[in-house]
């Protein structure tokens, strides 16, 4: 009985985080700092989802948003001028990769006592998110390039899980970021 109250409730939490997920791609896109606030609450939510699913580190990583979304909000408050849109230099994009694959290596490290299903592809995302998440605040245009992986490797992820309205949200984030 309690835990088909819980799952429901995972169901719900799941279709209102998914919610506030388009809304939070849907303002990124349009520059508009509202979209911070969208994606922490859309975060939050996804943190409880996520542990609950048993994707500890999705779980995490949503923690790591709700910050994120806070430095966005604040970074992107200061005006329109105050970031602009900018391109990596390959040396750049060289060590963002060198980032994740130390990243993937660290986690898997700190986190090897974690044996549950797609761990490594958990850690993968997570790493891969990490700067993603940081290239986005900054308004790098590669940002969509690293969130392309992220989205693509996550509807995998999701759907194994059952979380289809999850899985769902990241087709359209896949989509939105080829845009």
């Amino acid at each position: 009985m309690l835990v088909d109250i819980i799952l429901e409730a995972i169901i719900i939490l799941e279709a209102i985080g998914v919610i506030f997920g388009f809304g939070y791609i849907y303002f990124s896109i349009k520059e508009n700092r509202i979209c911070w606030v969208l994606g922490f609450f859309s975060s939050a939510i996804f943190c409880v989802v996520f542990f609950f699913s048993k994707i500890y580190m999705q779980s995490g990583l949503q923690t790591f948003y709700c910050l994120m979304s806070i430095y966005g909000w604040i970074i992107w408050g200061k005006g329109k001028e105050s970031i602009k849109i900018t391109s990596l230099k390959i040396w750049q994009n060289l060590f963002y990769f060198a980032f994740i694959g130390m990243a993937v290596v660290l986690f898997s490290l700190l986190f090897s006592s974690l044996s549950y299903d797609y761990v490594f592809l958990d850690l993968l995302i997570a790493a891969i998110a990490l700067c993603a998440t940081y290239l986005t605040s900054q308004k790098i245009i590669q940002c969509w390039n690293y969130w392309l992986f992220v989205d693509a490797l996550s509807i995998y992820l999701f759907s194994s899980q059952d979380l289809y309205l999850s899985a769902l949200l990241f087709v359209i984030y896949f989509s939105m970021s080829l845009v």
